[in-house]
């Protein structure tokens, strides 16, 4: 496969790896060894960590990998789509095998193995878990029978915790060769980093042989690209310029190329360290020379024994060497002396070193050994370690690490400036409090809020899952959390317009009602007060029937005038409890009661603005929803703005049948569950269309005509229901034929 652009030396050398690579230090190991090629490839190379082996796959699949680390089984399927595969060489060997074990205290057999529990790494770990499963699939032994439990923990070190503790019967873990020795030797290239001793575990069974995993060179590079970088990464731990811990990210002494076919290319040219080991004489001539190659240190330094070290290297250098060998012989201590030298438009860093030797008889100065060498590749990736390491205390922003218990184990200086008392609270901190309670949440991956003097901060957590670390960043989000309360003012005010002309509607009725009986009143008023005047001279009983009658519709009418102002205080009670905001007290309450508030609410309005739709909301409240933990008129807010989306939808579907062609439904419904609450929203509407329902709850987004809508009110419920109140806002729809929100409350607060 081709570059979609053409491919420059700015273009970066994309290198994912899989997921497994776990601990910190390792990732940035990774990042060193990609340092490392991009010098000597001279492009810059990117290295990613995947968050699952899918992710890896489906990058691979659709080619917009350069290189790859992947696994044994990544390495056979993409064989074909690479111009080769680097085996990774453990004990001198590119292939290994998995062993089943168990505790060496309670030895396990095949027969015995019904019913004993496993822990493996993941379900795509070749030597955690596939090796071993195929191996017992094809003895009639499926692992999925077999065990009675089976976990998958995530890291090999897991796992065999897990059986050492007894919380697990049996594990897989790889090994270079099929018996026990080196079962318990490959622990450590795996990096289990037992604190007890690995003799605890005793194999079972061993499976056959598997190619290593290694690292794939795609079709994405040139042939002549993929050939250099081969040879780069080959000699990357044989150079002798210390590079070979880089290799450590993936355990691995060496790499060896899997392909048969040669590459086609010009070969990547051999780079020796220049490295230069004197030993001088009292008269500092160089009685014994070695060095990697004829030339070094700027000049030819072959036939140098027994001249002055100013005759083998340039003067200013030499002097320098010297003055260093002085020193040393006058102290009695080695020293280290670096400097630099141009060659050939190139600024080369050299380290030279001095060791005291023993002096023989007759001789007023030792013999000193010296050793120059070439740092200038080290020095360059250790500047970059030095930019890698120095993130933390240079970030702004706090950044801190706690154990998975809330103890404290590093704050940068930002989070210490920030959060003063950060060391002497603790675990109690409102910061770590936090993190701790979203680790614990289902939807732990997202971010939480926490308040701190007047400020918000963002809490991102990342569980370093083998260090069992949680590193997290807290970010200072008070003019974004500012923002979002002046919007959600503004869409308050909006829904209140809304309603507003609704309930004016609604209130004209009733107070036609109060007019016109007053007036009615009034006169009956006036007919009692006449009939009176005429009682003292007319006692017939005529009139006090009359009167009676009179008095008796009065009564009545005042009756009703009271029952509409009754009417006339509930909606402008409601009207109010909705404009007051969500600054209110959380409280235990009926969910009913409040329910019937906010549907009396949502029905008023629903009248004036759909004045033709005819229909009802139905309630099926059951008396099992109970109480809940909530403040009232957030929640108001919340079922007032899903009833109105749901009017708005039967309605528009209406419009679209016509009214013989349709029948308007909508119903809500309470239930509870144990601890929690379900309230259901259901109308026949419209439906929610596929291509929106990722963006149903992003803020702005909105499905009405423009001025109909401001695309707040669903992301807001969201917020209200999931962060304010603990519980979840999820919704089920069919395009075209009806949508049900579902809102899960907590009964009581966490």
């Amino acid at each position: 496969m081709r570059h979609a652009l053409p491919v420059t030396p700015s273009t970066p050398i994309r290198f994912l790896t899989y997921p497994s690579l776990g601990d910190m230090k390792e990732h940035v190991r990774a990042e060193l060894l990609g340092h490392a090629i991009s010098l000597r490839m001279g492009r810059p190379v990117v290295v990613e960590t995947v968050p699952t082996y899918e992710a890896l796959t489906r990058e691979l699949e659709a080619g917009r990998v350069d290189l790859a680390w992947a696994t044994a089984e990544q390495c056979a399927q993409f064989a074909s789509r690479a111009w080769t595969v680097l085996r990774a060489v453990r004990f001198g060997r590119g292939y290994y095998h998995a062993a089943l074990v168990c505790r060496a205290s309670e030895p396990l057999t095949l027969e015995r193995l019904r019913g004993k529990r496993a822990a493996w790494v993941t379900p795509h770990s070749v030597g955690g878990y596939l090796l071993i499963a195929r191996r017992l699939e094809r003895l009639g032994m499926p692992p999925s029978t077999v065990f009675s439990e089976e976990h998958f923990l995530g890291t090999y070190r897991k796992a065999v915790q897990a059986v050492i503790s007894g919380e697990a019967d049996v594990t897989s873990i790889p090994t270079s060769q099929p018996d026990e020795s080196a079962t318990h030797a490959y622990m450590g290239i795996v990096q289990v980093q037992l604190s007890s001793d690995e003799r605890q575990l005793a194999p079972i069974l061993f499976t056959e042989a598997t190619p290593a995993d290694g690292i794939l060179l795609t079709h994405r590079l040139s042939r002549e690209e993929a050939a250099s970088l081969a040879s780069i990464i080959q000699e990357l731990s044989k150079d002798g310029t210390g590079l070979e811990r880089l290799s450590a990210p993936f355990n691995a002494e060496g790499f060896v190329s899997s392909s048969a076919e040669q590459l086609l290319a010009t070969p990547w040219p051999e780079k020796g360290a220049d490295f230069l080991a004197v030993t001088l004489d009292e008269e500092e001539r160089c009685r014994r020379l070695w060095s990697a190659m004829d030339r070094t240190l700027g000049r030819d330094v072959r036939g140098g024994e027994g001249r002055p070290l100013t005759d083998v290297v340039e003067p200013p250098i030499a002097e320098r060497l010297l003055a260093l060998t002085r020193l040393t012989r006058q102290t009695r201590a080695g020293g280290r002396v670096e400097f630099c030298l141009a060659e050939e438009g190139r600024e080369h860093r050299y380290a030279a070193e001095v060791t005291l030797g023993a002096a023989d008889s007759g001789q007023r100065w030792p013999e000193v050994a010296l050793k120059v060498q070439d740092i200038t590749e080290s020095h360059t990736l250790e500047k970059h370690l030095y930019r890698l390491a120095s993130f933390p205390l240079l970030h702004p922003s706090p950044m801190l690490e706690l154990g998975m218990d809330g103890s404290l184990l590093y704050a940068n200086p930002a989070a210490h400036e920030h959060f003063p008392d950060l060391a002497v609270r603790g675990r109690s901190h409102p910061v770590v409090e936090a993190t701790l309670s979203r680790l614990r949440a289902p939807e732990a991956a997202l971010p939480s809020t926490v308040h701190l003097e007047g400020r918000y901060w963002e809490l991102t957590v990342l569980a370093l899952t083998d260090a069992e670390i949680l590193r997290v960043f807290a970010q200072d989000v008070t003019a974004r959390k500012q923002m979002e309360d002046r919007l959600l003012l503004q869409d308050r005010l909006a829904a209140l317009g809304t309603m507003t002309a609704g309930i004016a509607h609604e209130l004209r009725n009733p107070l036609n009602f109060v007019t016109s009986f007053s007036e009615f009143s009034g006169e009956l008023v006036q007919e009692v007060a006449d009939e009176l005047n005429l009682l003292e001279s007319k006692l017939g009983s005529e009139h006090l029937t009359r009167l009676q009658k009179s008095l008796a519709d009065l009564a009545l009418n005042m009756r009703k005038v009271q029952e509409h102002g009754s009417r006339m205080e509930s909606i402008i009670r409601s009207m109010l409890d909705h404009s007051r905001g969500g600054k209110g007290e959380r409280q235990e309450h009926p969910l009913n009661a409040l329910l019937s508030d906010s549907i009396n609410l949502a029905y008023h309005g629903m009248r004036s603005r759909f004045p033709t739709l005819d229909t009802k909301l139905e309630q099926e409240l059951d008396e099992s929803a109970g109480m809940v933990d909530v403040v009232p008129q957030e929640l108001s807010r919340v079922v007032v703005n899903l009833l109105d989306n749901a009017c708005y939808s039967v309605s528009a579907k209406r419009r679209l049948r016509g009214a013989d062609g349709f029948q308007p439904k909508i119903r809500v419904k309470t239930r509870g569950l144990g601890e929690s609450v379900e309230l259901r929203i259901y109308d026949n509407g419209l439906g929610i269309p596929l291509d929106v329902r990722d963006k149903l709850f992003t803020p702005f987004f909105t499905t009405k005509p423009a001025g109909e809508g401001t695309g707040l009110g669903l992301s807001l419920s969201h917020d209200i229901i999931v962060k304010g109140h603990g519980g979840s806002l999820r919704f089920e729809s069919e395009e075209g034929s009806f949508t049900e929100f579902i809102i899960t409350l907590p009964r009581r607060r966490a």
